[in-house]
């Protein structure tokens, strides 16, 4: 993975906190997978980058199966590699 951009995680990233690191994680040269309940939320913090920096997962982390489809999903993005950051 040296030569592609590093990989973050941020749960929580439709408000507040979550949401100003995912755009300060984009800002500082990462791929972002934000997570959250609301998918209009993701949307709207989707549209604040360019196309493809944040990539928007609806997924609930206390719900086990929708935690397991996120993974499944980040691992199928990234061509099995994961994370660098969650």
């Amino acid at each position: 993975m040296t030569s592609q951009q590093p990989i973050a995680v941020v749960t929580g990233a439709s408000r507040g906190i979550g949401r100003a690191v995912a755009l300060e994680l984009v800002g500082n040269g990462y791929r972002v997978f934000a997570l959250a309940r609301s998918g209009l939320d993701l949307e709207d913090l989707a549209s604040l980058v360019p196309e493809g920096e944040i990539a928007a997962v609806v997924a609930d982390v206390a719900d086990d199966e929708s935690r397991e489809a996120a993974v499944d999903l980040i691992m199928d993005a990234t061509g099995g590699y994961g994370t660098d950051v969650l």
